[in-house]
Order: C-alpha cells, then structure tokens, then sequence
C-alpha cells in the first residue's frame, strides 16, 4: 500500500474526541499545567481509573479542554493527531504519575484559548444547554465528538476576526 493510499484511510477512519483535564486538590498544579507538561512531551495522560471511550487509532483527532477553577479554565486550548494507537505503560508529567500515555503529534496551541461558554450553544454534544449541569457531558477524560462540533471549534481557533 502506497503511503498516499494509508494517509488516506488514516483520514478515512479517523474519530473526533475531546481530552478533558481538570483541577485535583492532591496534584497541587492547575489543569492548565498538567495540559501544558502533556502537550509538550506531545502526549495525553491518564490515570488508571480514567473513563475514556475505548481504543484510540492513530490519525484520531483530538481537542484539548481544561476544566478546573485555574488558568484557562472552561476552555479549548489546543488540537492535534494521535500518532500511536498504543498507549503507553506508566508516564510521568510534571513530576505526576500516571498509568496510561498517548502519544500526539501535530498539536496547534489555540492562541487564545476558546472559551466554551462562548460557543457552548453551538455545539451538538451539549445536550443541556440551558441547565447548570450543562458542562457534565465533560466528566470523563476523554469523549468522541462529532466532526462538526470539533470542526467548529477549530474554526473558532483558528479563524477569528481581528
């Protein structure tokens, strides 16, 4: 199979997903921290106990969202590509231990980040928008997205008007 043609199915089979980090009181860094240490090993963590929809596949695409009461809270603040569908054993991230590692490639910083709150009624996978529980379709670490809504959010990034 020529390169082109893997590229291609690479594309072709390709899931939209949110990694989600928020703040926890033991780590004693802000979600925004613990995203920046991730993103700059171009990787994602998780802890063991983390809920995240099945196997990844490289080519999968992925928005980072930082939760949290810190810096960048409610906010996507960059995108990428899963560069490995094999997720690593045991990872470290700023000083932090975690059980599961996967690798990204082609990550763009969102400059500045996008506010949720902003685009929240845009988007498909909030189903509660007018409820204050809105922001619970966000408690795992990671959910599949639809293309549009992910699409969406980029072009927010990365299209805005001066």
């Amino acid at each position: 199979m020529s390169g082109n043609q893997s590229a291609k199915d690479e594309k072709k089979s390709s899931r939209f997903l949110i990694l989600v980090v928020s703040d926890n009181p033991t780590w004693k860094l802000s979600a925004y921290e613990i995203a920046k240490g991730c993103l700059a090993q171009e990787a994602w963590v998780f802890r063991e106990n983390s809920k995240y929809p099945g196997v990844f596949a490289r080519g999968d695409r992925v928005i980072v969202y930082v939760g949290g009461h810190g810096e960048h809270r409610q906010c996507f603040i960059a995108s990428g590509t899963v560069s490995d569908a094999v997720l690593m054993m045991e990872a470290n991230v700023c000083g932090l231990k975690f059980s599961r590692k996967l690798p990204l490639k082609d990550i763009q910083y969102f400059s500045p980040p996008v506010s949720i709150l902003s685009i929240k009624d845009q988007l498909d996978f909030i189903t509660l928008k007018n409820n204050p529980n809105w922001a619970i379709c966000l408690m795992k670490a990671a959910r599949t997205i639809s293309e549009k809504d992910f699409s969406f959010i980029e072009t927010q990034a990365f299209h805005r008007l001066s």
